[in-house]
Order: structure tokens, then C-alpha cells, then sequence
């Protein structure tokens, strides 16, 4: 992400500050509006009528599954578009406009490449809790992490090159965080399933 989105807001300082804000602004806004549908077409589909309690072991079976795919020990497949934003967008579009489109896109989150499962497990959740509300907030925490992730790999990649590159080139420290953020999930969902 931060090989398209670094160029983008690189340059002279007021004109990358306004351009981060457009794609953080375009990225949270279109996170919260693709939860908020999708508990919303959930809750049309009438999900809610399934027990809260199944709906939570749904989502627990499903962040488990996830777990040891992001350990390598599996691979399952994940349906995705298996591409990146055009890269074309910064210089036809301009680093305002583009980087606001690139933000809408990741926002959305499976739009384009998703290189680890989270996504999978929030847009279940969101489903399988049936609420717009809880599917906005659910997105938008999720778009938060990201903006984070880009954030961070921005400054690491204009800042220590050397780090960044290290860091792409070594997964297992992310597949690990994102294998305990799953198992923390599924045992929370389980656990709640089991009062309510």
C-alpha cells in the first residue's frame, strides 16, 4: 500500500498533508458506508431472526478457520480482485483526487488485493450481527487499522528504507498478529454466544 499511497502524499508538505487527509477522509467514509450496507442488507435478509447465540458461533468457526491459514499451515482460497488501484491514478487524477479514490477503494477493503483474512472475519461479522450500526462501527475500526498500517508504512518506507524492506520481506510477525487478533475473536464470539 505505501509503494502507491507514498508518492501520492510525498512532495511538499501542505499539498501530502492534504492529500492524506483526502484518502483517510474518502477511506473511513467508504469503510462505514459498506458496513452500514451490509448489516443493513443482513437485516432486510431478516439474519436477525437467526438467534443471536448461532450467529456468534458462526463468526467464531469462521475467525477459527482463518487461524491456521494465516500460520501457513493451510491454504484455503480468498476471493478477491487480484489487483492493486491503478497506479496511474496519482498523475492522471492528480494527488488530491487520486489519493481520495485510492482511499474509497481501500476503504470498501475487498475492492482490491487483501493480503491477510481479517477483512473475511469483519465483513462476516458485520453480516452475521445484522445491525447497519454495528457494521459501520465494525468497518470503520477496521479502516482505522489500516489507515494505521499505510500511516506507519509510509513514514517507515520514506524514513528507513532499509526497516521497511526488512519488514515486507518477513510476513510471520503479521501472520502472527493477525492468527491472535482471530483466536481472540473466535474466543470472544464463542464466549458470548455462551451467554446470551
Amino acid at each position: 500500500m505505501a509503494q502507491t499511497i507514498g508518492p501520492l502524499v510525498q512532495g511538499r508538505r501542505s499539498l501530502g498533508g492534504r492529500a492524506y487527509v483526502a484518502m483517510a477522509t474518502a477511506m473511513l467514509l467508504a469503510a462505514t458506508a459498506t458496513g452500514a450496507a451490509l448489516g443493513l442488507f443482513a437485516n432486510v435478509a431478516e439474519l436477525s431472526l437467526v438467534p443471536t447465540g448461532l450467529r456468534l458461533v458462526a463468526l467464531s468457526v469462521i475467525a477459527a478457520v482463518w487461524i491456521p491459514h494465516e500460520l501457513g499451515l493451510i491454504r484455503l482460497p480468498m476471493l478477491q480482485r487480484e489487483r492493486q488501484v491503478p497506479i496511474d491514478w496519482r498523475t492522471r487524477r492528480g494527488p488530491i483526487v487520486g489519493s481520495a479514490m485510492y482511499g474509497a477503494v481501500l476503504g470498501v477493503g475487498f475492492l482490491t488485493f487483501v493480503g491477510h483474512t481479517g477483512l473475511y472475519v469483519v465483513l462476516a461479522a458485520a453480516v452475521l450481527l445484522a445491525s447497519p450500526e454495528l457494521g459501520a462501527l465494525l468497518f470503520f475500526t477496521y479502516a482505522t487499522g489500516r489507515m494505521t498500517a499505510v500511516t506507519l508504512e509510509t513514514i517507515a518506507q520514506t524514513r528507513s528504507p532499509d526497516w521497511y524492506f526488512g519488514l515486507l520481506n518477513s510476513r510471520t510477525m503479521t501472520a502472527r498478529a493477525q492468527a491472535a487478533a482471530l483466536a481472540l475473536i473466535a474466543v470472544l464470539a464463542a464466549g458470548t454466544a455462551l451467554h446470551s
